[in-house]
């Protein structure tokens, strides 16, 4: 019986050990690429019984039936074990399946294995309400996309945890972004819990080492629209005639006042506000979001909070479930928070988070209340968690830092380091030194732009001139990557070359592409479709000398689309226009490529 091209199973009685009483021993030989091992069933059958043509005895006895079935069994055994060793990726040989048919071969674990056993045992933790179910459905999407980028990238249903090599994580974490597009933040906390998942197989043995540890999952800070006080105010004096939207605009008050988070603040009841030994009334409520210790929050209650709370006594969510707050479903909170904003003439997209980011920044931190009795208030387990939402702080210190240079350079004008012995020429000579190693590497990473552009025309014409062949491109890219991969290292991946390709095609004229931006700031704008918003990130980017990074940041921001929205472009301008400057050239060429270069 030939089961596919490289195996086959013959049943065979073997003459030379038939009994005393004429019966034939069974054995089954397996052939995997023209080589052969024996298996013994263990069975024997009357020679005269023996249908060698159809593999069976004859006849349609009991002992006929258990025989077959005995057969038939004995043969889907070595197919499963055949299709199980080859889903391991290595080609299977004979003595591999009959190792494994003795049981003499443990399976090697695979990466699903990991995954699948992490959510196994995630799956009892919320049966006990440990973890949360929202949890347990983000570990099941980065399962499918796990499998996803498996069959892109390894043409396989599943790789083994053994054979997973660094450049897995980067594969993974590009795939995600260019193939399913996600964004960066996403994708390499996907990559997190894959990880974990690899980690676990090692605590468990199944593999020494984590192949991926030190990748790191670097976290791009984007920019969070919050309230001014001025906002705040203006959402406090207007006045509703539609019910929901009067409804909206207290309850996001209410968190911007007390910095209880959406699902905690839907859960809030009368039962929660407590007379707290101050005298005051505080509101006290363990966080809804599950982690591994439990967090409390208690915030006393301010003014505001405390009128929009007596504003509902009568409201029939209070009379009747006890809550302290109309709040309805988020997707609907968020729709209508929109709608509230517009009317209020507010150019900020909010949703229900940026309300107790508004509470940590404007009412709080901006108003000099220390760091950790806002991360207390937030019910964080840690500052480093509450130091996301210090950015006002620290504009507030570069403010008046620039205040006491002024005064200074009144009080002390002739107080700078220039003025004492030698080291005016010290300094001179640093910055020469400085200036000429940034022209060298920017002069490096321009001649890698036009190089990438160079390859991408090369293949884009290679491929035009044999454009009736549907399948030439794919064939082409894949034997370009075959034979310069191994001498000029994976700058020429597939998915390089196919970015080279696309890079061509959005800037088809060399002359038009700016010697400001390096391969970094290019990956992204070629991934922009619109070219009136790709042309204003270019010109923004080279009037301010944007690093890669700041790019990044304004085209996750939307930028483009606030500036298209808002009343107010020269302020947004301005806020943009103000990012930091890179402080070294070598920033903007930090990726694998340059080192293949």
């Amino acid at each position: 019986m030939k089961v596919n091209e490289k195996l086959s199973l013959l049943v065979l009685p073997k003459s030379a050990r038939k009994s005393k009483d004429g019966s034939l021993s069974l054995d089954i030989r397996i052939t995997v690429n023209l080589k052969r091992a024996v298996i013994s069933l263990g069975q024997k059958v009357p020679a005269s019984l023996w249908d060698q043509e159809a593999g069976k005895m004859k006849g349609s006895t009991q002992e006929a039936r258990l025989l077959n079935n005995a057969i038939e069994q004995c043969k889907v055994k070595v197919r499963r074990l055949y299709q199980s060793l080859e889903l391991q990726g290595e080609e299977v040989t004979v003595e591999m399946l009959w190792d494994a048919y003795q049981g003499k071969m443990e399976q090697p674990k695979t990466l699903l294995n990991a995954i699948d056993f992490v959510i196994e045992r995630f799956e009892k933790k919320v049966e006990k309400q440990h973890r949360s179910v929202a949890s347990l459905k983000k570990l099941r999407t980065i399962r499918a996309k796990t499998v996803n980028f498996i069959r892109h990238q390894y043409k396989a249903k599943d790789i083994r945890l053994d054979k997973i090599r660094f450049a897995f994580a980067e594969d993974f974490v590009d795939y995600l972004m260019l193939d399913e597009d996600i964004n960066a933040n996403t994708a390499k906390k996907y990559l997190k819990h894959v990880k974990h998942a690899i980690k676990t197989g090692v605590e468990r043995n199944w593999i020494p080492t984590n192949p991926i540890q030190t990748y790191k999952c670097g976290y791009i800070d984007p920019e969070r629209d919050i309230l001014t006080e001025q906002e705040i105010m203006i959402l406090y004096h207007k006045h509703f005639e539609i019910k929901r939207l009067e409804e909206i605009k207290d309850t996001y008050l209410f968190m911007c006042f007390t910095g209880f988070a959406y699902k905690d603040t839907s859960l809030l009841t009368t039962d929660h506000i407590i007379d707290f030994f101050d005298g005051q009334q505080w509101v006290v409520k363990n966080r809804h979001k599950v982690t591994s210790t439990i967090c409390r929050e208690s915030v006393p209650l301010l003014p505001i909070a405390k009128e929009i709370i007596e504003k509902y006594n009568n409201h029939h969510v209070r009379k009747s479930q006890g809550l302290l707050l109309p709040v309805l479903s988020n997707q609907k909170y968020n729709a209508y928070l929109k709608e509230v904003v517009t009317i209020c003439g507010i150019n900020k997209t909010l949703t229900t988070h940026t309300a107790r980011h508004t509470f940590a920044t404007t009412v709080t931190l901006a108003n000099g209340v220390p760091i950790e009795t806002v991360s207390a208030l937030l019910g964080h387990k840690s500052v480093k968690t509450t130091q996301i939402y210090a950015k006002i702080v620290a504009q507030k210190i570069s403010e008046d830092m620039s205040t006491l240079k002024q005064k200074l350079a009144i009080k002390l004008p002739n107080l700078t380091l220039e003025s004492h012995g030698n080291q005016s020429i010290i300094t001179d000579i640093k910055t020469i030194i400085r200036n000429s190693r940034d022209t060298a590497i920017r002069a490096v990473d321009i001649e890698r732009v036009r190089m990438y552009w160079r390859i991408g025309q090369r293949i884009f014409v290679e491929e035009q001139q044999e454009k009736d062949r549907a399948d030439y491109g794919a064939q082409l890219l894949k034997t370009i990557s075959t034979q310069l991969q191994p001498e000029f290292g994976s700058g020429l991946s597939i998915r390089q070359l196919k970015r080279y390709r696309q890079f061509y095609r959005t800037f088809p004229i060399a002359s038009a592409l700016r010697t400001q931006l390096g391969w970094t700031h290019y990956k992204m704008l070629i991934s922009i479709d619109n070219q009136d918003k790709r042309d204003f990130y270019i010109a923004e980017a080279v009037k301010n000398n944007w690093s890669s990074r700041q790019l990044e940041r304004q085209i996750h921001s939307s930028f483009w689309e606030r500036l298209l929205m808002s009343n107010d472009r020269n302020g947004i301008l301005a806020v943009a226009r103000n990012e930091q400057q890179p402080s070294d050239a070598k920033d903007i060429i930090k990726t694998l490529c340059i080192s293949n270069f």
